[in-house]
């Protein structure tokens, strides 16, 4: 098993070196300049121009600027913010567990949901139960995050007025408090599909042949659902939970823009406005790591829940 995750390792090494470049690539092809941003429409002189360059590692050429940025972050130096003044890795070690919580929590509570509404779903394959889960999980991924969380503030303004999503963060009763209500928009928003790849393998699952001699062996149907169903039908669902997950980083940014939230995902966004390229691309870089890890952590769980996986790939 620790091969398979060790050839695994190595090519995420491999596709993270390829995202740098992109990343790197796609920020010059925008045209963003830091030098820029610092204006404030202001001018700068030659001499004070080529200081600025200088300072940014813009007076190199484009290769020697990539590889001046691939050192840095190496080193765990992502530069300097010029909107905010600060080291950028100040930045993200403020707001990256704001983002983190949040998507982590929306998570966990979004796949406890789906699953146990897809094992419930398929159970009840056809019945009214079945057609009312299918219709609120649509319904649900297919109103807009954005139009989901106003409908959310409305309803608890409404319901209870007394209750306030904003505040600071200073204790982990007043973060829940802020979290709260953005962790049930996203869970309700992200449920539907995996609640679908769910009811589709329960439902294979329960038609085996397996299930038919358990039953026979008289074992309770509690068991032959939760124990023996579900676990063989939790590999599609891990597939698309692992990239869930790493999705889940990206949604954050509409959810912490509406509900004031200073995660990555706002942060991004006003970074983005001013070209403050250092941190627009170290939040890239950090996205793209948390689909490496989903995946590689998904690729560990599948070599644990089927050996069968690690046979393949030895062969």
């Amino acid at each position: 098993m620790s091969k398979y995750i060790g050839r695994r390792f190595i090519n995420s090494i491999a596709i993270l070196i390829v995202a740098t470049i992109c990343i790197f690539a796609m920020v010059k092809a925008s045209g963003m300049n830091p030098v820029l941003a610092t204006l404030q429409g202001g001018r700068l002189s030659e001499t004070a121009l080529q200081d600025k360059l200088e300072h940014y590692g813009l007076d190199k050429p484009v290769p020697l600027q990539y590889l001046y940025w691939l050192k840095n972050i190496v080193t765990g130096n992502f530069g300097e913010s010029v909107k905010y003044k600060v080291p950028v890795k100040s930045l993200i070690q403020t707001s990256l567990p704001i983002t983190l919580g949040l998507a982590i929590i929306s998570f966990i509570v979004s796949q406890i949901l789906a699953i146990t509404l897809g094992v419930i779903s398929a159970v009840n394959r056809g019945k009214l139960i079945d057609k009312i889960i299918s219709i609120l999980t649509v319904l649900f991924f297919s109103i807009p995050v954005f139009f989901l969380s106003l409908l959310y503030i409305l309803i608890i303004a409404k319901h209870f007025p007394g209750y306030s999503y904003t505040g600071s963060f200073n204790t982990f009763g007043e973060y829940l408090n802020r979290i709260t209500i953005p962790v049930v928009v996203i869970a309700t928003h992200e449920i539907a599909l995996v609640t679908k790849i769910t009811r589709t393998a329960m439902i294979e699952q329960l038609s085996s042949e397996y299930i038919l001699a358990l039953k026979a062996r008289g074992i309770p149907t509690r068991i032959i659902i939760w124990k023996h169903a579900l676990k063989n039908s939790l590999v599609p669902v891990i597939t698309i939970a692992g990239v869930q997950f790493g999705a889940l980083i990206v949604g954050c940014v509409m959810v912490e823009n509406i509900f004031s939230l200073n995660g990555i995902g706002r942060l991004m966004v006003q970074c983005v406005m001013v070209g403050d390229i250092s941190v627009i691309q170290c939040i890239a870089l950090i996205i793209i790591v948390t689909f490496l890890i989903s995946n590689l952590v998904v690729d560990a769980l599948y070599a644990v829940i089927d050996p069968r996986v690690r046979l393949r790939k030895k062969n």
